[in-house]
C-alpha cells in the first residue's frame, strides 16, 4: 500500500503536558529488582562525556519486561547546549537500538532518562542485563564537571549497588533515592511503543509517502522532491537491482536515487519505526550497493542495511545525513562517502560483519579514493564527520580508511571493536590516515585480544603531491591531522 499524505505550509499543532515532578525517597528497593552501577570515567570529572555503566539484576522468581523499567542518572547540566545520547555497549541485550536515551528537568535536578523497547526482551528470574555502558555528551562537545553531581561516585570502579542512580518500574520508584528525597513516587513515561502509525512533522514543499513493497520504496525514491519523507514500514525489503552508471563504469543499485533536497527541504528515508526497522537488502553479497545516492540533502535514519557487495554509497552527494543505521552483512566496505561527497555525516550507526566477500577491502567506512582512481572519481571529499558510531566486530579491513586527497574528516565519540579485523591487504589498524586536516577525539578502542592489530591510528603516506596526503607522524601536526583523548583496552567491553 502506497499512502502519500501532503503537507500542509505553516501548520504545525503542539500538544504539551506539564507533569509536576516530585523529590522521592525509597528504600534500597521496593522489589526482586537491583540496580549497580559503575563509574565509566572515574580519573576524569572534567571531560566532555558522561558515561554511568549499569547492570539490572532481577532477583525474583519471575520474569521482568524491559520495556516496563526506566532509568534516570542524575547530574548537573553545566550550560545550555543540547546533549546527545549514546550506548556503547549494550550488555546481553540483542542489540543498541533496543535501547533509548532522553534527558530531561525536575524540580529536583536534571537527568538522563534510559528506557528500553519491546524488542529488548525480558530479564529471567535469576539473571541479568550484563553490564550496560551508556554516555551523554554537548552537541557542541564542551566540558562537564561532575565532581558534584548527585549520581557520580568515582569510587565505584566496578559494579556495585548504588541509591543514587534511580530506577522505575510502569512509572513508579523501585529503587534508590532521587535528589532532595521526599516520599511520593514520581510518575515516568516508559519507551514503550504506541501501536498506532506515527504522523511526521509536516515540511513546506514536499509529500510523506508510506511504503511497504520494495517496488513503492524505489518509486519513491526515483520521484523524490525536496521536503519529501519515504517512510518505509516495519519488513524486509529486496532491491530489484538496476544498472546505474558510476564514476568507474557502471554497478548494480538495489535502492537508489539521483535527487537532490534543499538547505532548509531535505528528502528523508527513514522507517516508520525505530523499534523494529525497516531492512533494506541486496541479492548477496558478491555484488551490488543497497543504497545508492547521488544527490545533495538527504537524511537516511534508521534503517537496516545488507546483504549485498557494500551498504550505502553516497557519490557526489553532499550534506547528507547516515543516522541510526544499522549496516552489517557485506561483502567489501559498508559505507562510502565517494567521488566529492563532502559536508556528510554518519550518526550513531552501527558497521559490523563487513568484508565477507572480499576480506581485504572489508572497511567499515571509506572516506575518498585510492590515487590509482583518481581518474574515474573526484577524491576531493571534504569536511564529512562520524560521530557516535560502533564499528565491529567482523569489520576485516580497517574499521576507517582515509584516502589521500580528502580534508577535514572527523571522527569522534565513536566505539572501535577490533575482532575480525584480517591483516590481509596490510589491513592491522583499527583507522588508517591518509588525508590532511583530519581529527580524531574522543573515541574508545577495544582491541579485544586481536594480535593482528598493530596500531589504532596509522598515518600513511601516500605517492601523491605532499598537500594532498599525511606526513606519516602521529606527533608531527603539520598536516593539520589531530589525535586527542582517545583510549585504548586491549580486551572486551
Amino acid at each position: 500500500m502506497l499512502k502519500i499524505t501532503k503537507k500542509i505550509l505553516g501548520y504545525t499543532v503542539v500538544v504539551a503536558m506539564m507533569i509536576s515532578m516530585m523529590s522521592v525517597s525509597f528504600a534500597a528497593s521496593t522489589g526482586s529488582l537491583e540496580l549497580q552501577y559503575q563509574c565509566g570515567d572515574p580519573s576524569d570529572p572534567t571531560n566532555n562525556a558522561i558515561r554511568p555503566y549499569i547492570e539490572i539484576l532481577n532477583n525474583g522468581s519471575s520474569s521482568v519486561a524491559l520495556s516496563t523499567i526506566t532509568i534516570r542518572y542524575w547530574y548537573t547540566k553545566d550550560g545550555t547546549v543540547g546533549e546527545r545520547f549514546t550506548t556503547d555497549f549494550q550488555g546481553s541485550l540483542p542489540s543498541k537500538s533496543d535501547i533509548a536515551g532522553t534527558f530531561g528537568d525536575a524540580t529536583n535536578g536534571h537527568y538522563l532518562q534510559v528506557g528500553f523497547t519491546s524488542s529488548a526482551g525480558s530479564i529471567a528470574a535469576g539473571n541479568n542485563t550484563g553490564r550496560m555502558k551508556f554516555r551523554a555528551g554537548k552537541t557542541d562537545y564542551s566540558n562537564y564537571s561532575e565532581t558534584d553531581d548527585y549520581s557520580y561516585d568515582p569510587t565505584k570502579t566496578s559494579l556495585a549497588d548504588w541509591d543514587k542512580v534511580t530506577m522505575y518500574q510502569n512509572g513508579i520508584l523501585i529503587w534508590g533515592t532521587e535528589p532532595g528525597g521526599s516520599s511520593t513516587p514520581t510518575p515516568t513515561p516508559t519507551t514503550t511503543p504506541t501501536p498506532t502509525t506515527p504522523t511526521p512533522t509536516p515540511t513546506p514543499g514536499g509529500s510523506v509517502i508510506y511504503c511497504d513493497t520494495a517496488a513503492e520504496i524505489q518509486t519513491a525514491l526515483s520521484n523524490a522532491q525536496a521536503g519529501d519523507r519515504i517512510v518505509i514500514k516495519s519488513g524486509t525489503y529486496t532491491g530489484s537491482g538496476t544498472s546505474v552508471t558510476t564514476g568507474g563504469g557502471s554497478a548494480t543499485a538495489y535502492f537508489y536515487s539521483s535527487k537532490n533536497g534543499t538547505s532548509s527541504n531535505h528528502i528523508t528515508i527513514e522507517s516508520e519505526t525505530t523499534s523494529n526497522p525497516a531492512v533494506l537488502q541486496g541479492a548477496g553479497t558478491g555484488s551490488g550497493y543497497v543504497l545508492y545516492i547521488t544527490g545533495d540533502y538527504w537524511d537516511i535514519k534508521n534503517v537496516k542495511v545488507t546483504n549485498a557487495q557494500k551498504g550505502i554509497m553516497l557519490d557526489s552527494a553532499n550534506h547528507c545525513l547516515i543516522y541510526g543505521c544499522n549496516v552489517y552483512n557485506i561483502g567489501m566496505e559498508g559505507i562510502h562517502f565517494r567521488d566529492g561527497s563532502s559536508n556528510n555525516t554518519a550518526q550513531n550507526c552501527i558497521v559490523s560483519n563487513t568484508g565477507i566477500a572480499s576480506a581485504s577491502f572489508g572497511e567499515g567506512l571509506y572516506v575518498g579514493s585510492d590515487y590509482s582512481v583518481w581518474s574515474k572519481y573526484n577524491y576531493s571529499c571534504n569536511n564529512n564527520t562520524i560521530t557516535g558510531c560502533t564499528f565491529g566486530p567482523d569489520v576485516t579491513a580497517e574499521h576507517m580508511d582515509i584516502k589521500e586527497g580528502t580534508f577535514g574528516t572527523i571522527v569522534t565519540n565513536s566505539t572501535f571493536l577490533g575482532a575480525g579485523i584480517s591483516g590481509q591487504n596490510y589491513s592491522d589498524s583499527c583507522i588508517d590516515v591518509k588525508g590532511r586536516d583530519v581529527n580524531i577525539s574522543n573515541n574508545t578502542f577495544y582491541l579485544q585480544n586481536n594480535s593482528v592489530i598493530k596500531a589504532i591510528i596509522a598515518e600513511v603516506q601516500r605517492p601523491v603531491d605532499d598537500s594532498l596526503t599525511s606526513n606519516k607522524s602521529l606527533t608531527d601536526t603539520s598536516d593539520g591531522n589531530i589525535y586527542s583523548n582517545n583510549t585504548t583496552y586491549p580486551g572486551n567491553p
